[in-house]
Protein backbone atom coordinates (compact mmCIF):
# COMPACT_ATOMS: atom_id res chain seq x y z
CA UNK A 1 0.00 0.00 0.00
CA UNK A 2 1.38 3.32 -1.15
CA UNK A 3 2.25 5.61 2.07
CA UNK A 4 0.00 8.18 1.34
CA UNK A 5 -3.16 5.45 1.49
CA UNK A 6 -1.32 4.40 4.96
CA UNK A 7 -1.34 7.94 6.44
CA UNK A 8 -4.93 8.53 5.48
CA UNK A 9 -5.82 5.33 6.64
CA UNK A 10 -4.24 6.23 10.02
CA UNK A 11 -5.88 9.58 10.59
CA UNK A 12 -9.23 8.31 9.64
CA UNK A 13 -9.17 5.51 12.17
CA UNK A 14 -8.09 8.38 14.60
CA UNK A 15 -10.83 10.43 13.87
CA UNK A 16 -8.98 13.15 12.42
CA UNK A 17 -10.00 15.33 9.42
CA UNK A 18 -7.50 17.57 7.34
CA UNK A 19 -8.82 20.48 5.22
CA UNK A 20 -6.50 19.36 2.85
CA UNK A 21 -3.85 16.63 1.57
CA UNK A 22 -1.68 15.53 4.07
CA UNK A 23 1.64 16.31 2.37
CA UNK A 24 0.16 20.02 2.58
CA UNK A 25 0.05 20.32 5.96
CA UNK A 26 1.31 23.77 7.33
CA UNK A 27 1.21 24.57 11.42
CA UNK A 28 -1.45 26.99 10.49
CA UNK A 29 -3.78 24.22 9.16
CA UNK A 30 -7.38 23.89 10.54
CA UNK A 31 -8.06 20.73 11.46
CA UNK A 32 -10.71 18.45 13.24
CA UNK A 33 -10.26 16.24 15.91
CA UNK A 34 -12.21 14.55 18.35
CA UNK A 35 -12.96 16.79 21.92
CA UNK A 36 -12.11 16.05 25.23
CA UNK A 37 -14.76 16.46 27.94
CA UNK A 38 -14.42 16.63 32.12
CA UNK A 39 -16.17 14.35 33.72
CA UNK A 40 -15.76 13.76 37.70
CA UNK A 41 -12.89 10.86 37.36
CA UNK A 42 -10.95 12.04 34.32
CA UNK A 43 -12.04 13.07 30.28
CA UNK A 44 -14.62 11.12 27.73
CA UNK A 45 -14.55 11.79 24.32
CA UNK A 46 -17.64 12.46 22.62
CA UNK A 47 -19.59 13.08 19.34
CA UNK A 48 -17.27 11.77 16.08
CA UNK A 49 -15.13 8.90 17.92
CA UNK A 50 -16.99 9.65 21.09
CA UNK A 51 -17.50 6.77 24.17
CA UNK A 52 -13.07 6.55 24.75
CA UNK A 53 -12.75 7.86 28.25
CA UNK A 54 -9.17 8.50 30.47
CA UNK A 55 -8.42 8.47 33.86
CA UNK A 56 -6.92 11.48 35.67
CA UNK A 57 -3.19 9.69 35.99
CA UNK A 58 0.21 10.31 37.16
CA UNK A 59 2.71 12.79 35.46
CA UNK A 60 5.53 10.20 34.19
CA UNK A 61 7.52 13.08 33.02
CA UNK A 62 8.04 16.94 32.27
CA UNK A 63 10.09 18.99 30.06
CA UNK A 64 10.68 22.24 29.00
CA UNK A 65 8.08 22.07 26.31
CA UNK A 66 5.93 19.34 27.00
CA UNK A 67 4.36 16.40 30.01
CA UNK A 68 3.40 13.05 29.78
CA UNK A 69 0.71 11.84 31.91
CA UNK A 70 0.26 7.90 32.91
CA UNK A 71 -3.68 7.64 32.27
CA UNK A 72 -5.82 4.30 31.62
CA UNK A 73 -7.43 4.56 28.79
CA UNK A 74 -10.98 2.74 27.89
CA UNK A 75 -12.21 2.23 24.39
CA UNK A 76 -16.19 1.84 23.18
CA UNK A 77 -16.01 -2.17 24.07
CA UNK A 78 -14.68 -1.80 27.54
CA UNK A 79 -11.08 -2.70 27.15
CA UNK A 80 -8.71 -0.71 29.29
CA UNK A 81 -4.63 0.31 28.69
CA UNK A 82 -2.54 2.34 29.83
CA UNK A 83 -1.46 4.54 27.89
CA UNK A 84 0.89 8.09 27.92
CA UNK A 85 -1.32 11.48 26.91
CA UNK A 86 0.94 14.46 26.18
CA UNK A 87 0.42 17.76 26.90
CA UNK A 88 2.30 20.95 26.12
CA UNK A 89 3.52 22.91 29.40
CA UNK A 90 2.15 26.20 27.71
CA UNK A 91 -1.19 25.29 26.90
CA UNK A 92 -0.96 25.95 22.84
CA UNK A 93 -1.62 22.39 21.44
CA UNK A 94 0.07 19.51 19.80
CA UNK A 95 -1.24 18.96 16.57
CA UNK A 96 2.02 19.15 14.74
CA UNK A 97 4.08 17.17 16.84
CA UNK A 98 1.30 14.71 16.55
CA UNK A 99 0.70 14.81 13.28
CA UNK A 100 4.21 14.11 12.52
CA UNK A 101 4.95 11.33 15.22
CA UNK A 102 1.56 9.63 13.12
CA UNK A 103 3.76 10.18 9.90
CA UNK A 104 7.22 9.34 10.87
CA UNK A 105 5.54 5.99 12.50
CA UNK A 106 3.55 4.65 10.03
CA UNK A 107 6.58 5.50 7.33
CA UNK A 108 8.62 3.52 9.19
CA UNK A 109 6.50 0.63 10.18
CA UNK A 110 5.39 0.58 6.53
CA UNK A 111 9.25 0.03 5.97
CA UNK A 112 9.72 -2.67 8.48
CA UNK A 113 10.89 -0.98 11.51
CA UNK A 114 7.36 -0.96 13.90
CA UNK A 115 9.00 -0.59 16.88
CA UNK A 116 10.81 2.46 15.88
CA UNK A 117 7.91 5.22 16.50
CA UNK A 118 5.80 4.93 19.88
CA UNK A 119 2.15 4.27 17.68
CA UNK A 120 -0.38 7.51 18.33
CA UNK A 121 -3.67 6.12 19.71
CA UNK A 122 -5.52 9.46 19.69
CA UNK A 123 -5.34 12.99 19.27
CA UNK A 124 -7.61 15.06 21.07
CA UNK A 125 -9.02 18.55 21.46
CA UNK A 126 -8.62 19.42 25.73
CA UNK A 127 -10.86 22.58 26.50
CA UNK A 128 -7.61 23.96 28.33
CA UNK A 129 -4.58 22.61 26.43
CA UNK A 130 -5.61 22.53 23.47
CA UNK A 131 -4.49 19.55 21.16
CA UNK A 132 -3.16 16.78 22.93
CA UNK A 133 -2.44 13.22 22.05
CA UNK A 134 -2.11 9.68 23.45
CA UNK A 135 0.58 6.87 22.57
CA UNK A 136 1.53 3.56 23.53
CA UNK A 137 3.61 3.43 26.42
CA UNK A 138 7.50 1.93 25.53
CA UNK A 139 7.91 -1.14 27.87
CA UNK A 140 11.78 -2.10 29.11
CA UNK A 141 13.60 0.67 27.84
CA UNK A 142 15.76 2.73 28.88
CA UNK A 143 16.69 6.52 27.52
CA UNK A 144 20.33 6.24 25.62
CA UNK A 145 22.54 7.50 27.48
CA UNK A 146 21.71 5.32 30.77
CA UNK A 147 21.49 2.14 28.45
CA UNK A 148 25.24 3.46 27.29
CA UNK A 149 26.50 3.70 31.23
CA UNK A 150 24.96 0.29 32.13
CA UNK A 151 26.66 -1.44 28.96
CA UNK A 152 29.98 0.27 28.10
CA UNK A 153 33.06 0.00 30.28
CA UNK A 154 34.37 3.46 30.95
CA UNK A 155 37.54 1.79 32.03
CA UNK A 156 39.57 1.19 28.85
CA UNK A 157 39.71 1.78 25.16
CA UNK A 158 38.09 -1.09 23.00
CA UNK A 159 36.53 -2.33 20.16
CA UNK A 160 34.01 -3.63 22.36
CA UNK A 161 32.50 -0.19 23.44
CA UNK A 162 32.40 0.98 19.52
CA UNK A 163 30.23 -2.01 19.01
CA UNK A 164 27.85 -1.11 21.24
CA UNK A 165 27.43 2.80 20.01
CA UNK A 166 27.59 1.47 16.23
CA UNK A 167 24.80 -1.11 17.54
CA UNK A 168 22.67 2.01 18.09
CA UNK A 169 23.85 4.48 15.99
CA UNK A 170 23.04 2.26 13.10
CA UNK A 171 19.25 2.15 13.83
CA UNK A 172 19.03 5.56 14.19
CA UNK A 173 21.01 6.18 11.09
CA UNK A 174 18.05 3.94 8.89
CA UNK A 175 15.34 5.73 10.79
CA UNK A 176 16.78 8.91 9.53
CA UNK A 177 17.52 7.41 6.23
CA UNK A 178 13.97 6.59 5.51
CA UNK A 179 12.08 9.53 7.38
CA UNK A 180 14.36 12.11 5.00
CA UNK A 181 13.43 9.91 1.61
CA UNK A 182 9.57 8.74 2.72
CA UNK A 183 8.81 12.23 4.36
CA UNK A 184 11.35 14.97 4.24
CA UNK A 185 11.52 15.29 7.69
CA UNK A 186 14.02 15.91 10.33
CA UNK A 187 13.90 15.68 13.84
CA UNK A 188 15.68 18.37 14.74
CA UNK A 189 16.35 17.62 18.42
CA UNK A 190 17.94 14.00 18.22
CA UNK A 191 19.90 14.22 21.87
CA UNK A 192 20.31 11.08 23.96
CA UNK A 193 17.44 11.66 26.01
CA UNK A 194 14.91 11.45 22.81
CA UNK A 195 16.37 7.84 22.27
CA UNK A 196 14.88 4.85 23.96
CA UNK A 197 16.53 1.74 24.03
CA UNK A 198 14.66 -1.32 24.33
CA UNK A 199 15.91 -4.85 25.92
CA UNK A 200 15.96 -7.73 25.39
CA UNK A 201 14.77 -8.06 21.27
CA UNK A 202 13.10 -10.94 20.24
CA UNK A 203 15.99 -11.42 17.50
CA UNK A 204 19.05 -10.22 17.09
CA UNK A 205 18.62 -9.34 13.12
CA UNK A 206 17.03 -6.31 12.31
CA UNK A 207 16.12 -6.65 8.46
CA UNK A 208 14.75 -3.89 6.09
CA UNK A 209 14.70 -3.91 2.56
CA UNK A 210 14.48 0.20 1.34
CA UNK A 211 15.47 1.49 -1.77
CA UNK A 212 16.72 -1.65 -3.48
CA UNK A 213 19.44 -2.08 -0.73
CA UNK A 214 18.93 -5.08 2.01
CA UNK A 215 19.79 -3.28 5.57
CA UNK A 216 20.63 -6.11 8.21
CA UNK A 217 21.79 -4.83 11.61
CA UNK A 218 22.69 -7.07 14.41
CA UNK A 219 21.84 -6.02 18.03
CA UNK A 220 20.32 -7.38 21.26
CA UNK A 221 18.21 -3.78 21.66
CA UNK A 222 15.89 -1.84 19.61
CA UNK A 223 16.23 1.91 19.45
CA UNK A 224 13.42 3.88 19.35
CA UNK A 225 12.70 7.53 18.52
CA UNK A 226 10.32 9.64 20.72
CA UNK A 227 9.69 13.75 20.90
CA UNK A 228 8.93 15.04 17.27
CA UNK A 229 8.05 18.21 19.08
CA UNK A 230 10.45 20.41 17.17
CA UNK A 231 10.53 17.93 13.67
CA UNK A 232 9.51 19.41 10.74
CA UNK A 233 8.90 18.47 6.50
CA UNK A 234 9.83 21.26 4.29
CA UNK A 235 9.99 24.99 5.25
CA UNK A 236 9.02 24.96 9.10
CA UNK A 237 8.38 27.63 11.35
CA UNK A 238 8.68 26.27 14.19
CA UNK A 239 12.30 26.29 15.12
CA UNK A 240 13.83 25.10 18.29
CA UNK A 241 14.54 27.62 21.18
CA UNK A 242 17.13 26.59 23.16
CA UNK A 243 17.41 29.40 26.46
CA UNK A 244 15.43 32.48 26.19
CA UNK A 245 18.62 34.46 25.44
CA UNK A 246 19.25 32.65 21.84
CA UNK A 247 16.87 32.04 19.50
CA UNK A 248 17.14 31.28 15.62
CA UNK A 249 15.00 33.24 13.20
CA UNK A 250 13.27 32.50 10.05
CA UNK A 251 12.53 29.38 8.21
CA UNK A 252 14.48 26.39 8.66
CA UNK A 253 14.26 24.16 5.48
CA UNK A 254 13.85 20.21 5.90
CA UNK A 255 15.35 17.70 5.31
CA UNK A 256 19.10 18.81 5.46
CA UNK A 257 21.52 16.46 4.25
CA UNK A 258 23.67 14.93 7.67
CA UNK A 259 21.71 17.13 9.98
CA UNK A 260 20.21 14.55 12.83
CA UNK A 261 23.11 12.27 12.38
CA UNK A 262 25.34 15.32 12.67
CA UNK A 263 24.01 16.58 16.29
CA UNK A 264 23.20 13.22 17.76
CA UNK A 265 26.69 12.43 17.11
CA UNK A 266 28.19 15.64 18.46
CA UNK A 267 26.07 16.05 21.32
CA UNK A 268 27.62 12.34 22.51
CA UNK A 269 31.37 14.12 21.25
CA UNK A 270 30.59 16.31 24.37
CA UNK A 271 30.62 13.34 26.88
CA UNK A 272 34.32 12.96 27.83
CA UNK A 273 33.74 9.43 29.12
CA UNK A 274 32.37 8.51 25.46
CA UNK A 275 35.34 10.36 24.09
CA UNK A 276 37.88 8.08 26.70
CA UNK A 277 36.44 4.67 25.89
CA UNK A 278 35.79 4.39 22.10
CA UNK A 279 39.31 2.55 20.56
CA UNK A 280 41.58 4.48 18.57
CA UNK A 281 39.52 3.36 15.29
CA UNK A 282 36.45 4.26 17.13
CA UNK A 283 37.56 7.94 17.92
CA UNK A 284 38.70 8.27 14.40
CA UNK A 285 35.54 7.24 12.72
CA UNK A 286 33.72 9.74 15.15
CA UNK A 287 36.26 12.61 14.04
CA UNK A 288 35.60 11.56 10.36
CA UNK A 289 31.79 12.04 10.78
CA UNK A 290 32.12 15.39 12.56
CA UNK A 291 35.23 16.75 10.90
CA UNK A 292 38.55 16.57 12.54
CA UNK A 293 38.36 20.41 13.25
CA UNK A 294 34.72 20.51 14.23
CA UNK A 295 35.33 17.32 16.82
CA UNK A 296 38.18 19.06 18.47
CA UNK A 297 36.02 22.32 18.62
CA UNK A 298 33.57 20.08 20.11
CA UNK A 299 35.47 18.43 22.84
CA UNK A 300 37.14 21.60 24.33
CA UNK A 301 34.02 24.13 24.48
CA UNK A 302 32.14 21.23 25.76
CA UNK A 303 34.99 21.35 28.81
CA UNK A 304 34.71 24.81 29.10
CA UNK A 305 31.11 25.72 29.08
CA UNK A 306 28.99 23.08 28.58
CA UNK A 307 25.57 24.75 27.61
CA UNK A 308 26.88 27.00 25.43
CA UNK A 309 28.47 24.23 23.56
CA UNK A 310 25.33 22.70 23.14
CA UNK A 311 23.19 25.47 22.08
CA UNK A 312 25.72 26.32 19.54
CA UNK A 313 25.54 22.95 17.84
CA UNK A 314 21.36 23.24 18.09
CA UNK A 315 21.98 26.77 16.19
CA UNK A 316 24.60 25.65 13.72
CA UNK A 317 21.90 22.74 12.61
CA UNK A 318 19.59 25.14 11.93
CA UNK A 319 21.75 27.65 9.19
CA UNK A 320 20.56 27.60 5.66
CA UNK A 321 24.09 26.34 4.21
CA UNK A 322 23.41 23.86 6.49
CA UNK A 323 25.00 20.46 4.76
CA UNK A 324 27.39 17.44 6.02
CA UNK A 325 27.96 14.61 3.44
CA UNK A 326 30.08 12.34 6.17
CA UNK A 327 26.87 12.32 8.11
CA UNK A 328 23.65 11.58 5.74
CA UNK A 329 22.27 8.01 6.98
CA UNK A 330 23.28 6.30 4.44
CA UNK A 331 26.91 7.17 4.15
CA UNK A 332 27.07 6.34 8.27
CA UNK A 333 25.28 3.12 7.54
CA UNK A 334 28.23 2.58 5.09
CA UNK A 335 30.69 3.51 7.08
CA UNK A 336 29.70 1.23 9.86
CA UNK A 337 29.30 -2.16 7.22
CA UNK A 338 32.76 -1.20 6.40
CA UNK A 339 34.30 -1.99 9.53
CA UNK A 340 32.23 -3.49 11.49
CA UNK A 341 30.35 -6.60 9.25
CA UNK A 342 29.20 -7.82 12.61
CA UNK A 343 27.26 -5.17 13.46
CA UNK A 344 25.68 -4.08 9.74
CA UNK A 345 25.52 -5.41 6.39
CA UNK A 346 24.54 -4.10 2.89
CA UNK A 347 23.26 -5.62 -0.07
Amino acid sequence: MPLAAVIDEALAALGVQLPGAWSSLTNSSVVNVPTLFATEDGWETRGVGGGVTFSRGNLARQGNYGMLWEVVRTDRDGQESVVFLKADTENRGLLHEALLQLFARCALERAGCPEAVPRVIDILAHPKRGVVFTMNPILNATVLPTYLEQHLDWNVRSVKNDRVLWRVVAQVALYCWILEEELGLNHRDLKGTNVLVMVPRDSPTHEVKFKGRRVRITSDATACLIDFGFACRGSAERVLQQSASVRHQGFDFCPKEGRDLFLFLALFWMEVGLRGCLSLDGVEMMERWLGPKKALQIARHSEVDEEDCMERLYLNNFLPEFRRVETAPLTVLMDIAAVAPDVVTLD
